[in-house]
C-alpha cells in the first residue's frame, strides 16, 4: 500500500473577507474561494480565510463557518465593532499579518469580485514583484457588466478626481477592494495614523500611502460582476466623505514623499526597467557622453552602476572590440544583467561596487545616471581615478538643474541634480583633468519641471515611457544643435582624463 507524499506549501495566501449582512451570498463566495484554493494548491500555495464579521444580525458569521467546514476551507472569524468598512479592513489585515503570510487578498463578500481571478491576480503579483496588485475594472481589458451607467460614471470620475487631486499616478481603479497586499504594504498601512480609513475611503487612502512610500502597485483586468443579492452599502454619505477628504489626502501624501535632503533608498525599480528598455534614449546618452574619446584607444571599459544593462548594450555597439565590465550593486538588477549578457564574451558582470572590482586599470570608466545616487561623489571619483590607466578616460552623464528636483528624483535616491560648476569641481577635486562639460536635453527642462515638480509626479507610466523613447527622443535630438548655445539642460555630460603622472 502506498501513501501520498506530503508536499510542502511554503507560500501562504490569506483571504480577508469583511462582511455585514451577507447571509444570502457568503456561502457561494466561500465555495468559489475554495475552488480557487484548490487551483493554488497545485502550485504550492496554501490558502486560508479570515472573516471579519461586524456582528451581522442575519447570521452571516454562522453561515460562513458552516460553509467553510463543508468546503474544507480553513477559516477564522474576527469580530468587528460596527465601526465601518475601514475599521473592519484594518482588523482583518492586522490579524492576517500576525500569521506571517506570503500575501493577503481582500475582496467583497457579496460576490461582485470573482474568486476565480485570485490565482491570476496572485501570479501577476509575484511576477511583477508587486506590493499591491489590484483587480481592476477600469484598466485596459477590465469590465463591469451589470453596473448602471450612473454608477460606472461615478466610479470613473471618483478615480479621476483621486489621481488629479492627490497627485497619485498610474492607478485606474483605486476605489476597489479586490487586491493582493504584500506584508510590506500591510505594515505601511497598519503603521499609518491616517484618520480617513473609515468607510470606502480606506481603499483610495491605502493606495496613496503605498505610492508615497515607493511601493510597487500594479493592476490586472477583471470582470466586476453583479452581486449575488442585496444592495450596495455605498451611500451619499460615503461618497461625500470620499471627495471631501481628497485634499487632506494630497497633503498627507506630499509629507510622506522622500525629499531632497533625505532621498532615502532607491525605490524606482519600475522606472529603472523602463529606462533600461529605452533604446533611443540610451543610444543618445552613450553617443553624447563619449564625444571626443578616441574609440580605438578603448579596449577595457568599467561601467559603474550598470542597472539592467540598457547602457551596457549601447556601449557594446559603440566599442565592439572592448571588454565591458558591468558593475551593479543591486542583486535583482545584477541577476537580470548577468542573464542578458550570459552569452557575450565581451561583457563581464560584477555584483557589487567599484570597491569590489580588482582588475587591471581600465581605458574608460563610465557613470551614466549613477553619480547622483552616491552621497560622497568626490570620494567615488577618486576611486575611479585609481582604477584608470594613465591618460584613461572618465565619462559622466548626470541630471542637471537643481530647480527641477522633484519627487521622482527623491524616489530614485538622487542626492542632487548638478550644475556645470559643481560637476567640474567634483571631477577636478578627484584629481582628474576635465576635457569638456556640456548640457544635454535642453528641450526636456520644461516638461520635466511641469510633470515632476509642478504636478509632483513620482511615477512614470509605461505608455509615457514608450512615447518618450519613440517620439520625444528623436524630436529632442533634432533640436540639440539648434539649442546648443543655451547654457542649461535636463542633463549634464562631462569627459575627463587621468593625468599621465
Amino acid at each position: 500500500m502506498t501513501h501520498p507524499v506530503a508536499v510542502e506549501t511554503p507560500e501562504h495566501l490569506i483571504v480577508v473577507l469583511p462582511v455585514y449582512n451577507e447571509a444570502d451570498s457568503i456561502a457561494a463566495v466561500l465555495a468559489e474561494i475554495a475552488e480557487a484554493a484548490q487551483r493554488l494548491a497545485i502550485t504550492g500555495v496554501r490558502t486560508s480565510c479570515i472573516l471579519v464579521d461586524d456582528e451581522s444580525p442575519d447570521g452571516t458569521g454562522a453561515i460562513a463557518v458552516d460553509a467553510a467546514q463543508r468546503y474544507r476551507l480553513p477559516l477564522t472569524t474576527v469580530v468587528g465593532q460596527r465601526a465601518g468598512l475601514g475599521d473592519a479592513m484594518l482588523r482583518g489585515l492586522a490579524a492576517a499579518l500576525q500569521e506571517v503570510p506570503t500575501a493577503v487578498v481582500t475582496l467583497d463578500g457579496d460576490g461582485q469580485h470573482n474568486p476565480a481571478d485570485i490565482p491570476t491576480l496572485y501570479r501577476a503579483f509575484v511576477a511583477r514583484s508587486a506590493d499591491i496588485a489590484i483587480g481592476s475594472r477600469w484598466t485596459r481589458g477590465g469590465s463591469a457588466p451589470g453596473t448602471t451607467p450612473g454608477r460606472a460614471v461615478g466610479s470613473i470620475i471618483g478615480n479621476w478626481a483621486f489621481r488629479l487631486v492627490t497627485g497619485t499616478r498610474g492607478v485606474k481603479d483605486a476605489t476597489t477592494s479586490f487586491r493582493i497586499y504584500s506584508p510590506a504594504a500591510l505594515r505601511v498601512i497598519l503603521a499609518s495614523d491616517s484618520q480617513r480609513f473609515s468607510g470606502y475611503s480606506f481603499f483610495s487612502t491605502t493606495i496613496a500611502l503605498a505610492e508615497a512610500h515607493g511601493l510597487v502597485i500594479t493592476e490586472v483586468p477583471i470582470e466586476f460582476r453583479p452581486r449575488y443579492s442585496g444592495q450596495s452599502k455605498l451611500n451619499r454619505r460615503e461618497v461625500w466623505r470620499y471627495f471631501s477628504t481628497l485634499g487632506q489626502l494630497r497633503t498627507e501624501r506630499r509629507k510622506l514623499l522622500p525629499t531632497h535632503d533625505d532621498p532615502g533608498p532607491y525605490r524606482a525599480a519600475d522606472e529603472l526597467k523602463q529606462l533600461s528598455e529605452a533604446t533611443a534614449w540610451n543610444t543618445f546618452v552613450v553617443e553624447k557622453s563619449v564625444e571626443g574619446i578616441e574609440t580605438r584607444s578603448v579596449r577595457s571599459i568599467l561601467e559603474v552602476g550598470a542597472g539592467r544593462g540598457g547602457i551596457t548594450a549601447r556601449l557594446r555597439e559603440r566599442f565592439p572590440d572592448a571588454v565591458v565590465t558591468a558593475i551593479e550593486p543591486d542583486a535583482a538588477n545584477h541577476s537580470a544583467l548577468h542573464e542578458a549578457f550570459a552569452d557575450d564574451d565581451h561583457v563581464i558582470t560584477v555584483h557589487g561596487t567599484l570597491a569590489d572590482w580588482s582588475g587591471a586599470p581600465a581605458d574608460l570608466i563610465v557613470y551614466y545616471n549613477v553619480l547622483e545616487h552616491i552621497d560622497h561623489d568626490t570620494a567615488e571619483l577618486k576611486s575611479a581615478r585609481e582604477a584608470l590607466r594613465p591618460n584613461g578616460w572618465l565619462s559622466i552623464f548626470v541630471p542637471a538643474n537643481e530647480a527641477i528636483y522633484g519627487p521622482i528624483d527623491a524616489k530614485s535616491g538622487h542626492y542632487r541634480r548638478y550644475t556645470a560648476a559643481h560637476l567640474c569641481a567634483t571631477v577636478t577635486d578627484a584629481g582628474l583633468e576635465v576635457q569638456h562639460i556640456s548640457y544635454a536635453d535642453r528641450l526636456g527642462v520644461v516638461p520635466y519641471w511641469i510633470n515632476y515638480r509642478l504636478l509632483n509626479k513620482s511615477t512614470i507610466a509605461e505608455s509615457s515611457a514608450t512615447l518618450f523613447d519613440r517620439v520625444y527622443v528623436p524630436l529632442m535630438r533634432s533640436t540639440e544643435r539648434l539649442l546648443g548655445r543655451l547654457s542649461f539642460g535636463k542633463n549634464l555630460v562631462a569627459v575627463a582624463r587621468r593625468p599621465e603622472s
